[in-house]
């Protein structure tokens, strides 16, 4: 089986919803899984070693310049497979999946959707090529229908398909952003907590990611600009590179620590902190979407304070008491979670976000590599 991806950085999410999908594929299903990785062309070399660190049995190549010109990477494709026997393919994305639909070679395809792309790049990609915002929702719809098989991140991923493009199929599953089954445990983190000058006493909360137009980060501040002003307990961790200035940096910096750390020391500093936050604005890509720091946080033993409308989340939340809604808050009664309560947080993050709890949808995909389903 293949599993190709098209001009994805190998960096975070990549590690744990690409390479180790793959090695789970490999070493714990015995799926033969060849990665075949579309990389940039600036920066192929780095890349294409920290792939073949991650997962060895990849092949990385090359685009071709501008995202316009997208198309021209299905001859390399398929002089890539012009001598290969027959096999499926998991397509991550929406071009990913064209490139293995046009290839003949390619016996089935299966169509990994990651987000809403055509609302994507409406909502937050403008500016990348206005000939693609043109045909994406074409393209998105083709894709949906011409693969063989589906894997959508969320319920309502599927119920956008539903509505959006009239589909009324069943051959896919839903198999959200899982954790890395790579990760390491992190030590004892009590000591964190002093070097940052978090007391026993303070609350302490998190946020872990980028940047990006989707995360909503003006909107977080000014609620908890709100918030800190009410609570003289509250403290935030910020690891992310933001550069957004904002008031609430600037009125509560004494009580705001802003880092960026090595991905493998995430962990620890999660487990440090009480709650972390989960926020995104009310768009059709966070309403489909998947967040992989939801699954971080839980697995770290944090409730996740999180905005309505995020993908199957925000219901899931409520249903499983593993957190709370930013509308909700009385951020004068909140309190630290007690360390059973952190406990219980781990054992729903193994139970929900692990790759052996989709161990039977996986399976089911290595049926595509022999034309069973």
């Amino acid at each position: 089986m293949l599993f190709i991806t098209f001009n994805d950085s190998p960096y975070g999410i990549y590690r744990s919803q690409v390479t180790d999908v793959c090695l789970y594929l490999q070493d714990r299903l015995e799926i033969n899984t060849e990665l075949v990785a579309f990389v940039s062309l600036r920066n192929y070399l780095k890349d294409r070693r920290e792939i073949k660190n991650t997962y060895p049995h990849s092949t990385v190549l090359p685009l071709f310049p501008g995202i316009g010109n997208w198309r021209t990477n299905g001859v390399t494709l398929k002089l890539f497979m012009m001598f290969r026997k027959r096999q499926a393919a998991i397509a991550r994305g929406v071009f990913a999946t064209h490139l293995a639909l046009d290839c003949k070679r390619i016996q089935s395809v299966t169509y990994d959707a990651r987000g809403a792309y055509s609302a994507e790049w409406k909502e937050y990609m403008r500016g990348e090529s206005d000939e693609i915002v043109k045909e994406i929702t074409t393209l998105e719809k083709e894709a949906l229908f011409k693969s063989d098989f589906r894997i959508a991140v969320s319920e309502q991923l599927v119920q956008y398909w539903r509505t959006g493009f009239g589909y009324k199929g069943t051959n896919h599953a839903v198999i959200p952003c899982t954790l890395d089954s790579r990760r390491k445990q992190p030590q004892k983190t009590e000591g964190l907590r002093k070097e940052l000058g978090v007391n026993d006493d303070d609350i302490l909360l998190v946020f872990s990611g980028s940047a990006a137009a989707w995360q909503s980060m003006e909107h977080l501040y000014s609620i908890l600009l709100q918030a800190f002003s009410e609570n003289s307990a509250l403290k935030l961790l910020l690891l992310t590179k933001d550069k957004t200035g904002s008031e609430f940096l600037t009125k509560f910096s004494g009580r705001i620590y802003k880092l960026w750390v090595e991905p493998e020391q995430v962990p620890s500093y999660l487990k440090a902190a009480d709650y972390g936050l989960l926020y995104r604005e009310n768009t059709v890509t966070n309403r489909v979407s998947s967040p992989v720091k939801f699954a971080q946080y839980l697995d770290a033993g944090l409730p996740v304070i999180i905005s309505e409308h995020v993908g199957d989340y925000s219901t899931f939340t409520l249903e499983k008491k593993c957190g709370m809604l930013f509308s909700a808050i009385d951020w004068k009664a909140i309190r630290r979670p007690a360390a059973a309560e952190k406990v219980r947080m781990t054992r729903i993050a193994a139970e929900y976000f692990s790759k052996d709890a989709y161990m039977a949808l996986y399976k089911k995909l290595a049926e595509t590599d022999k034309g069973v389903v």
